[in-house]
């Protein structure tokens, strides 16, 4: 079995610009705790991601509410990702190396 049949097919996206509130309506609307950041709407180039968790600690508990923007609370790190075939037991065995709980999946 590969990432191909487990991933999300055309997920929602968000650009840095974007706002939290806007990544958490995405995240409310489609039932996900992360989404992939874009570096823009036509490169579509993956330059990081938001995740639920981002949200609440990075800007809710910081009370950094005003003007919330993505870029300034997405992954900063590199990303670890996979690719559409890779063997889904090599995603999980970098599942529990990197210690994450979603790995991005990108075309190469």
């Amino acid at each position: 079995m590969t990432t191909h049949e487990l991933m999300t097919h055309d997920p929602a996206i968000v650009t840095p610009g974007d706002s939290i509130a806007h990544a958490a309506q995405l995240m409310r609307h489609f039932d996900v705790g992360m989404l992939p950041v874009i570096d823009d709407i036509h490169h579509r180039r993956l330059a990081g991601v938001i995740t639920d968790r981002d949200i609440v600690i990075r800007c809710l508990a910081e009370a950094d509410l005003t003007d919330c923007r993505i870029g300034d609370h997405m992954s900063k790190d590199a990303l670890t990702t996979v690719t559409p075939s890779t063997p889904v037991e090599e995603v999980a065995a970098q599942m529990e190396r990197f210690q994450v709980r979603r790995l991005p999946v990108v075309d190469t």
